[in-house]
């Protein structure tokens, strides 16, 4: 599972669907943080004003951490150019599940907290037709730091849930070995 680092809204998409195959390293999507590009700011005024060393890569760590690669924080302290948007790697091979649920709670929450800001009030067809698009990860969405945004598995070992009638239970032995089809073959 992978977390949100920083709060922020998805800007970019590159993986348009759960279920998606993805290489390790592979980009997922990129994040527009005002909390990530401040930090950037603070470590480039750091830097340039030469300022003791070690402050500098206490800066350099903070903004490892927070998922500035090594590139883009070579590129930043060259260029001088804060980064607008950090990109989310996948950290393995696999397919991505996306956690629409925590991601529906959370712009549920956000589109009441602003209806409520500007005292409208939204009928009941259209909450729950909203309900249904936002469960569905989208560029524009917003993200709060710690907040799962997707998981990557490889499906190496995979669970299933069997339902066996009573009337076949007899051919049924501990260690027995299984072939389990699926029904979308």
């Amino acid at each position: 599972s992978v977390a949100a680092r920083f709060g922020g809204r998805i800007e970019k998409l590159y993986v348009k669907f759960s279920n998606q195959f993805v290489k390790h390293g592979e980009k997922i999507m990129d994040i527009y943080s005002p909390e990530l590009r401040t930090f950037q700011e603070e470590h480039l005024f750091l830097f340039k004003s030469n300022t003791e060393t070690t402050l500098i890569q206490k800066s350099r760590e903070k903004l490892r951490l927070l998922g500035i690669t090594e590139s883009q924080l070579t590129q930043l302290e060259k260029n001088g150019t804060v980064a607008l948007s950090v990109s989310v790697y996948s950290p393995v091979n696999g397919y991505v599940f996306f956690d629409a649920q925590s991601i529906q709670e959370n712009t549920t929450s956000k589109s009441a907290s602003a209806m409520n800001t500007m005292s409208m009030q939204q009928n009941s067809s259209n909450e729950s037709s909203y309900a249904a698009s936002a469960s569905q990860i989208r560029e524009g969405m917003y993200v709060n730091e710690g907040q799962t945004l997707f998981s990557v598995n490889d499906l190496q070992e995979v669970w299933a849930l069997v339902s066996v009638s009573n009337q076949n239970l007899n051919q049924i032995h501990e260690n027995q070995s299984v072939e389990i089809i699926s029904e979308n073959n």
